[in-house]
């Protein structure tokens, strides 16, 4: 049996707490907030990236 050594509430508490660094933050901004299926596109637009589904 595995046994967790710290609990939800704490790791809640320090994601609470951390301040991602701006680079990150304007990124993060730009992600999409709801579920569906998403393309993700580099510099040129002819092939994705990454497609994804949440």
């Amino acid at each position: 049996m595995v046994r967790r050594l710290t609990s939800p509430r704490l790791e809640f508490e320090a994601a609470a707490i951390y301040e991602y660094p701006e680079h990150l933050r304007s990124f993060l901004n730009d992600l999409p907030t709801r579920p569906g299926v998403y393309l993700f596109h580099g510099e040129s637009d002819t092939m994705p990236l990454y497609i994804g589904k949440s």
